[in-house]
């Protein structure tokens, strides 16, 4: 499922950046494989940083490979392939710890 949420974005991407046909479904192959391998890195216990890095190495090297036998700008194929495995931080909940506010400006301290 991850794959192909991965190839989705990566051809929703492709395509906001005005991509031929032929360069959209190529970004969205790149974008599927970077997915998957950022899930399997993630499933085998790498860290957020290093399944990100593991997959954009894939998808570089793999997208352009392909890119230069199809005569096609590796660029859009790189770029658009590691949209989907950017590294995202999980969502935080706000802090309990926060600061006393300072007092207001003027007044003595008691």
């Amino acid at each position: 499922m991850q794959a192909i949420a991965g190839a989705a974005a990566a051809g929703c991407f492709a395509l906001a950046s005005y991509a031929t046909p032929k360069a959209l479904l190529i970004a969205s192959a790149a974008g599927g494989l970077g997915a998957a391998g950022y899930g399997a890195l993630q499933l085998g216990g790498a860290g957020l940083i290093t399944a990100s890095g593991g997959a954009a190495i894939a998808v570089g090297f793999a997208g352009g490979l392909i890119a230069r036998r199809l005569k096609m700008p590796p660029l859009i194929v790189a770029v658009s392939g590691m949209v989907p495995s950017s590294p995202v931080s999980p969502p935080t909940a706000p802090s309990t710890n926060s600061p006393s506010p300072s007092p207001p400006r003027g007044s003595r301290p008691s």
